[in-house]
């Protein structure tokens, strides 16, 4: 029978530690992210172009958006993933598999909304500064997608979306638990330690993040988007593998936050 209390509970669990890695600096890394993967600048280049644009704000740009997105997000993450983790523990799995699927399912669930959070927030980066939108909102960016699309354009690159989640949570999730195994006995120091490995070990599927951020990058910019392989044999054939990992520098620290709000903490709290 489902507990409704410890629902609402995860709920407001995942809501809150999402936003807090969003405003503490995971926004400005996906902005900068973004910029990466969709122009030919490092980590650096794209920092200062955003500043120079819009000042050091800019690189919180769409805050207030973002934060119901990243409150969602980790509502659903948690929603998803904490009684997953329980009811394998529960069942005698070892931690570490019940944690990479806990993180699997939570990727999964998560998708659902990020997959139009990330169109959205994807057209505010790619098209800032350019004429003609100049007042580009989430809420003005969502109806012209609509209008051009339908309600379907804004799930464009859905499939991506999942496997990037899934894959990205399922390894962020078990790499750390396989981490925490040695590194536990040094307190709170060794729990983050693990997450730092965690984090920095589910970059290996930049390349799934490259090609969705630039599906979205052509949607938003009102050109047809390509197959999911053609953008992998495009970026293939411009820059080689570097080219599939563009922007991984800002991305590896944007998943070591994530995965110590999202992961660390919540073991910590018995989540």
């Amino acid at each position: 029978m489902v507990n409704s209390g410890e629902v609402l509970k995860n709920l407001g669990r995942g809501a809150l530690l999402r936003i807090a890695s969003d405003l503490s600096g995971g926004t400005p890394l996906e902005s900068i992210k973004c910029r990466v993967t969709t122009t030919r600048e490092n980590g650096f280049e794209a920092c200062r172009a955003i500043v120079k644009q819009g000042g050091i704000q800019a690189l919180w740009a769409g805050t207030p958006s973002r934060t119901v997105e990243g409150a969602l997000l980790g509502a659903m993450f948690i929603l998803g993933s904490t009684p997953t983790k329980k009811k394998l523990l529960k069942m005698g799995v070892s931690p570490i598999v019940a944690q990479t699927t806990a993180g699997m399912i939570g990727g999964l669930v998560q998708a659902i909304v990020m997959t139009p959070a990330g169109m959205v927030f994807t057209s505010l980066n790619v098209n800032k500064g350019k004429p003609g939108y100049e007042k580009d909102t989430a809420i003005s960016v969502t109806r012209r997608i609509i209008k051009e699309k339908g309600i379907g354009g804004m799930f464009v690159g859905g499939g991506a979306m999942a496997a990037r989640q899934a894959s990205n949570w399922a390894s962020r999730s078990g790499f750390t638990e396989i981490a925490r195994i040695p590194m536990s006995q040094y307190g709170i120091w060794g729990e983050i330690g693990s997450g730092v490995i965690g984090g920095l070990g589910s970059c290996w599927n930049t390349p799934i993040e490259t090609c969705r951020v630039l599906m979205h990058k052509d949607v938003s910019e009102g050109k047809p988007e390509k197959s999911f392989g053609k953008y992998v044999s495009q970026v293939y054939e411009e820059d080689g593998v570097p080219g599939l990992f563009r922007g991984v520098t800002p991305r590896g620290v944007q998943a070591i936050y994530q995965t110590i709000f999202m992961v660390v903490f919540p073991t910590m709290l018995g989540m």
